[in-house]
């Protein structure tokens, strides 16, 4: 279900060992998405608190979820989701350049069908950081 995303996605963060208050940031992404869900289509959900207080976290960073099955998160076009990224950043300006820059790996590489294709966490990573290279190498040629 979509709460237990949420909270599975918490935990996850929590494990960073960067996490500072785990029950404010749970009721932050609680809040965020009942104003609007943080669904895309094509399977992505892009989870961030409503607000980026540089208190909540040690650093910014971002935790990786998958599905074993489809959710239904409250896609715009009512498709459900399977991987859940969760962004945590210090502040807006952090926040902004992560989820520009995961919005363009998902959309202008091959990203989550290469996801979608293993469950191994090394490959996960390995398959993350080749799609970001990609994306930055097309930005330059531009």
């Amino acid at each position: 279900s979509k709460s237990s995303v949420i909270r599975e996605m918490v935990e996850l963060a929590d494990r960073t060992g960067l996490l500072c208050y785990r029950d404010e940031l749970l009721e932050s992404l609680i809040e965020r998405e009942k104003l609007c869900s943080t669904a895309l289509s094509g399977g992505l959900a892009l989870l961030h608190p409503r607000n980026h207080e540089p208190y909540m976290f040690e650093d910014s960073f971002v935790v990786l979820g998958k599905s074993i099955g489809q959710v239904p998160f409250g896609s715009p076009d009512g498709t459900t989701s399977d991987v859940f990224f969760l962004i945590c950043c210090q502040d807006d300006r952090i926040h902004l350049h992560v989820l520009a820059r995961l919005c363009m790996m998902c959309h202008q590489s091959s990203l989550l069908l290469e996801m979608r294709g293993t469950n191994d966490p090394e490959e996960l990573h390995r398959i993350l950081v080749a799609s970001e290279h990609q994306v930055i190498k097309q930005t330059h040629r531009n």
